[in-house]
């Protein structure tokens, strides 16, 4: 519960491309407190082939690759894998198919090799054989040991969001090209009977003060304010910046919300970002 939790919580922030990443590590992390993962295997998984057995001459050049060669025989260096590159010389066709199936993240590595290793170890064997299908690959891994939900991230859901957040704490959306929360936005402010309650106000050159003057307004009155875009109001971010630090539960009204948007920028104060109720947002797919 606790790790799905936890999941579920950082999914929130994270873009969707990097919410699988995030799931891998946590598998990982988990397995290697319970002492599941070989470092030497772990270090191979990152870093690739570190060179070649001389005395082991690439036995099939025409489709095996001196990349794929050189790293079949600098996985061969490990304990559980003594012997891999030269089995490939044994049984060139069932290499073969395993190198040319487009389904290899879930094929048995050839020869003996499919009941001897574990699943993180044929990781490694399809890293060197096919690191184009790792990524699957790690589907099928994470699928394997946290469960298939830690790979089909929970959907956004704002009301959710709204109840992390506080009067003191900005709801933070930060955005990558073509997205934009203001319509999900909108749609919650209509359900909680504040769409007449909240104000937008797009930053840019001179929106600082305008900006400064909402949220105060907003917090005597107990309404929302929307900043969008404060990417493109870099000078004024210190000021917002000092203005949410300085928040008094005792004196704001509760109801007071301030929500953000802004692109990824190293103006956008880092404070802010490390507040619970942080959004990545990616524009829906096709």
């Amino acid at each position: 519960w606790f790790t799905y939790s936890l999941y579920e919580n950082i999914c929130r922030s994270l873009f969707e491309a990097h919410k699988m990443l995030f799931s891998f590590c946590v598998c990982i992390k988990i397995m290697q407190g319970q002492g599941l993962i070989d470092p030497d295997e772990w270090r191979f998984f990152l870093s690739g082939s570190s060179g070649t057995f001389e005395n082991l001459p690439n036995p099939a050049p025409d489709w095996l690759t001196q990349q794929v060669w050189g790293a079949l025989t600098s996985l061969a260096r490990l304990p559980a894998f003594y012997g891999i590159a030269a089995s490939v010389s044994d049984d060139l066709p069932a290499w073969r198919a395993y190198f040319d199936s487009n389904e290899t993240h879930e094929a048995p590595v050839p020869g003996k090799w499919g009941d001897k290793l574990n699943l993180f170890q044929t990781m490694c064997v399809l890293r060197s054989v096919r690191p184009d299908k790792v990524v699957q690959g790690m589907q099928v891994f994470i699928s394997e040991n946290l469960g298939q939900r830690f790979i089909e991230p929970p959907p956004l859901v704002l009301s959710t969001c709204f109840k992390d957040a506080s009067n003191t704490m900005p709801l933070v959306f930060v955005l990558s090209a073509g997205a934009d929360p203001f319509e999900g936005l909108l749609k919650l402010a209509e359900e909680m009977r504040f769409a007449k309650k909240l104000n937008a106000i797009s930053l840019g050159q001179g929106q600082g003060p305008l900006a400064e003057r909402l949220m105060n307004s907003a917090m005597e009155r107990g309404t929302w304010v929307l900043l969008q875009n404060c990417h493109l109001s870099a000078s004024w971010m210190p000021r917002l910046e000092a203005i949410v630090e300085q928040y008094d539960p005792e004196t704001m009204h509760r109801d007071y919300r301030l929500w953000l948007t802004a692109m990824p920028s190293p103006a956008f104060p880092v404070s802010i970002l490390q507040v619970p109720a942080a959004v990545a947002l990616t524009p829906p797919g096709p």
